[in-house]
């Protein structure tokens, strides 16, 4: 960072800087000599909000999923190599589409996963991304997800496997009750671009973030629901409780929601 800053702090540039993820990587970059790339237009991409409040940022623009139809054709030009699927594929097109709710990541990585596949593999594919999404895409969104603090990552779980679309406050006061510190917890993912607050004070998650959340407790025992931390699925709880799978009920979160 501090050859960039040495190479091009006495010229006019357009510099990018992209994922940025901790405040050391600015500073390194600017420090105290901001004035000295007077001219230059710099552009900072990052999944926190929080991380760059503290510059002189001139415009600050959250990226907006895409809209239907732009999905629809990017996902298409990976897929197909053209910005309309054929109608054949259409329908199911249409079903990986909405899953992905407008992340560029998801629809790229799938596009190019289905290129030149059979219609029963798009069936089976569409089948499993309504509970377990597809391995790279969670890999991707995971880095943000292994850059919380232990005490946030905890927070984030519990929101994912149990509290989407539910209200703040409501939220706040089970996970508080927990000593949790929730509201802090909510703010800061708020600031990493994981969780917003609708208008009616409902927490949204976008439907792949809340499947890398869940996705991550399974891993913890794919095979053995009862010896993951948290239980979501009304019949694995209800498989759990019956068979007394549990080694100890005590140190488990069961919840049927």
């Amino acid at each position: 960072m501090h050859q960039i800053r040495d190479a091009i702090s006495c010229k006019q540039v357009l510099l990018v800087l992209d994922d940025v993820d901790h405040i050391s990587q600015l500073n390194a970059i600017f420090g105290v000599h901001g004035s000295l790339f007077e001219g230059s237009k710099i552009v900072i991409t990052t999944w926190n909000e929080n991380l760059i409040k503290s510059f002189m940022i001139h415009k600050l623009y959250k990226v907006k999923a895409l809209r239907n139809d732009e999905s629809v054709e990017l996902f298409s030009f990976h897929a197909f190599q053209q910005g309309h699927p054929p109608d054949v594929y259409m329908e199911q097109t249409k079903k990986i589409v909405k899953l992905c709710e407008g992340l560029p990541l998801a629809l790229r990585i799938l596009g190019s996963s289905l290129i030149d596949k059979e219609l029963e593999l798009w069936v089976c594919l569409a089948k499993k991304l309504e509970t377990i999404p597809e391995g790279e895409i969670v890999e991707k969104l995971k880095i943000t997800y292994d850059s919380l603090p232990e005490d946030i990552k905890d927070i984030f779980l519990h929101i994912a496997c149990f509290f989407p679309g539910e209200d703040r406050d409501k939220t706040v006061e089970i996970l508080d009750a927990c000593e949790m510190h929730a509201l802090v917890g909510i703010d800061y993912l708020r600031d990493r671009c994981l969780l917003e607050i609708a208008s009616n004070n409902r927490i949204t998650m976008h439907l792949l973030v809340r499947a890398m959340g869940r996705d991550i407790v399974r891993q913890e025992s794919p095979n053995e629901p009862g010896e993951r931390t948290r239980l979501w699925n009304s019949k694995d709880c209800f498989d759990v409780l019956y068979d007394k799978t549990v080694r100890k009920l005590s140190s488990s979160v069961c919840l049927v929601l």
